[in-house]
């Protein structure tokens, strides 16, 4: 069977096991309030940081480097930043010995950018205030690289142009209507390569369906059945994601046969006319 996608004012007529014809009428859904961030069947954050649009989770940070060192503060002990630290796993910022206030009796620690150790940022520091002082002000790829046992995430790809879509991978990178505009992250119970791997393929496909979200590609459906020559709405239902009939729900939202109809090729599909009438009133004279 072929993969059937919805489009405004599609049909699909087909005769159920009980002799029933029915009528299925696809309709794009033009006020759709069915955002799937607001389901509560997803684990993941969603963090965008776009200028015009209001886009992904509501999160309590205003900037992308103040959402990563959130992420810090709740997943990283202090122990864990230290040791990142003075053992110099980051990328951009370490912790070396302040020789200009350290003595004999107690050393002295300064925290400083690895390019430019002659400039610290922080000097005379005691060794239990190392984290203390740098915690907040790391930057996005430093808390990634302290974060990695503890978080799996994606990058955020916008793409703007006629309209919105989103993607976790490159393909719209390096485009002039291409921008990163954040990240959808997720916690995992350990850093191996499978955990990671099986929790970016779920934050994946969260990211197809807010993409199809986003871009319009919202259904619903009316059914009707043909009882004596005419046909009789029996259900109506909005709020489905996605083009596809089957993974956007609609079948089985459907029932009455039309499945095993779609998989056996006994429908018929072709598209509604609209028909207007117009009446006149010629009383208000």
């Amino acid at each position: 069977m072929a993969t059937l996608y919805c489009y405004d004012d599609e049909i699909i007529k087909w005769i159920s096991s009980c002799g029933n014809l029915y009528c299925l009428h696809i309709q794009h859904d033009d006020v759709a309030d069915n955002n799937p961030r607001w389901w509560d069947d997803h684990d993941s954050v969603m963090a965008c940081f776009h200028s015009r649009y209001c886009l992904g989770d509501k999160i309590d940070a205003s900037t992308a480097k103040e959402f990563w060192n959130n992420l810090v503060d709740k997943y990283c002990s202090d122990e864990e930043i230290v040791d990142a630290l003075t053992c110099i796993k980051l990328e951009e910022v370490c912790v070396v010995i302040d020789n200009d206030n350290s003595s004999i009796e107690e050393t002295r620690y300064a925290i400083c950018c690895r390019e430019d150790q002659d400039n610290p940022w922080y000097t005379n520091l005691k060794y239990n205030e190392i984290a203390v002082y740098a915690r907040g002000d790391f930057s996005i790829r430093d808390c990634q690289i302290l974060l990695d046992k503890y978080i799996a995430w994606l990058p955020l790809w916008l793409h703007d142009h006629s309209g919105l879509s989103m993607d976790c991978d490159t393909r719209f990178k390096g485009s002039w209507d291409d921008s990163n505009v954040g990240w959808i992250a997720t916690a995992i119970t350990d850093g191996s390569d499978n955990t990671k791997n099986e929790a970016e393929r779920i934050m994946r496909d969260e990211v197809k369906t807010y993409s199809d979200y986003i871009s319009g590609e919202n259904y619903g459906y009316t059914l009707y059945r043909e009882e004596h020559g005419e046909w009789k709405e029996i259900d109506r239902a909005f709020g489905f994601i996605g083009s596809d009939v089957f993974e956007n729900g609609i079948v089985y939202s459907v029932g009455y046969g039309l499945e095993i109809a779609l998989k056996e090729d006994r429908c018929r599909i072709g598209e509604a006319e609209k028909v207007v009438t117009v009446t006149y009133n010629f009383d208000k004279c």
